[in-house]
């Protein structure tokens, strides 16, 4: 598929087309045009190079993009697929039933085996995510209706569910494209992710999980997130303790139980440069954050001098090559060094290089890419 292909599915948000834009201007065997590579028309090339993303987006969804989605599925399939989440959440014992009742109104049936107290009934709200329930609920009855389903829909349709509708041959399900998802349902997808993280550090049948291998998973996920558009990728951080202040003790099973929820706020001492600190996880986390901001500006600052200078540091020029190559790079960007080196600039470039950002590439070559794509955006306005 091509990325306007992909765009107007809701599989990638708008921003993904400067990954594919610096793709092809890496690779020396693509054989086609940019144009044709996007997938986009005359029209809707000449408004992405006047525009930009913003533009294009607008003609692509011909002014509106739709933030939801359905699915469509038969009771039986329905069924199974529910019953395939409920094994894998709570184990054999249990078993799924559907039942469409008044209107476009349903229930699911959750039979069990086992016996039911207060505890299992609160695991099963938790795990199959049932929402606006008493957690009791199974304790006097075993049927839940679709309104307190969309957390369970979810799991099934990996998208944020808003509601659901039944006819005589199964159940429509709505839900929100990709790049319209809430910030709190990215933030659900992270919390459960590392809740499992978590959980598996915790148990001795992952003995491959360990705090440095979480941490690397985590940041994995959330890169995924950012190519789906749902996280923004000055989001993108682990900081490399963020499994390792835990503390775990025995189970009865021989695994080992979390027990560090009321220690999340406590104080982290450490000694560095001969100074004593004594931080949060949260206040570690935000300063690695600014720092590794402050690290990518100045990147910013130096390729940008490389692209002036053709090195990092013009001190070794005289003031004539200096001088000469500044009009030069006047002549060509029609902005001066100094005014292309302000603050605004240098997060602009900062910007464009994490949108555009590909691991499998030159770090050197998307700057320099990403610095000329915001001076000829400039240019153009």
């Amino acid at each position: 598929m091509t990325f306007k292909e992909l765009f107007q599915a809701g599989q990638c948000s708008i921003s993904a087309i400067d990954t594919w834009s610096e793709i092809w201007h890496k690779r020396t065997d693509m054989g086609q045009s940019l144009q044709i590579f996007l997938g986009l028309t005359d029209a809707e090339y000449q408004a992405w190079l006047m525009q930009g993303n913003a533009g294009l987006a607008q003609l692509l969804t011909s002014g509106h993009t739709s933030a939801y989605e359905t699915v469509y599925l038969g009771w039986d399939e329905l069924t199974a697929q529910l019953q395939e989440i409920v094994d894998a959440e709570l184990g054999p014992g249990f078993t799924v039933a559907l039942r469409r009742q008044d209107y476009y109104y349903w229930d699911m049936q959750l039979e069990t085996s086992h016996k039911m107290d207060e505890a299992l009934s609160e695991k099963i709200c938790e795990r199959l995510d049932l929402r606006d329930v008493d957690v009791l609920v199974f304790l006097y009855d075993d049927w839940v209706d679709n309104n307190s389903l969309c957390g369970l829909l979810s799991k099934l349709t990996h998208r944020e569910v808003t509601s659901s509708h039944a006819d005589d041959h199964g159940v429509w399900i709505i839900c929100k494209s990709l790049v319209w998802s809430s910030p709190e349902f990215t933030a659900q997808l992270l919390a459960k992710c590392e809740q499992r993280l978590r959980c598996e550090i915790a148990n001795r049948h992952y003995s491959l999980v360990n705090p440095d291998t979480a941490c690397h998973q985590l940041f994995g996920f959330m890169d995924a997130l950012v190519m789906l558009g749902l996280l923004e990728r000055d989001k993108l951080a682990v900081v490399p303790n963020h499994f390792k202040n835990e503390v775990y003790e025995s189970d009865l099973q021989g695994g080992m139980r979390h027990i560090s929820d009321e220690l999340s706020a406590a104080l982290i001492r450490f000694d560095y440069d001969s100074t004593e600190y004594a931080l949060t996880e949260k206040e570690i986390e935000a300063a690695y954050r600014y720092r590794l901001r402050q690290n990518r500006l100045e990147a910013a600052k130096r390729n940008l001098n490389i692209l002036a200078f053709n090195v990092d540091d013009a001190g070794c020029l005289t003031d004539a090559e200096v001088a000469a190559k500044k009009q030069n790079f006047e002549r060509r960007y029609g902005v001066s060094l100094e005014d292309a080196s302000a603050p605004d600039m240098l997060n602009e470039y900062l910007r464009r290089f994490e949108n555009r950002f590909n691991c499998d590439y030159d770090e050197n070559t998307q700057w320099e890419a990403a610095i000329e794509a915001v001076l000829m955006d400039r240019e153009c306005t």
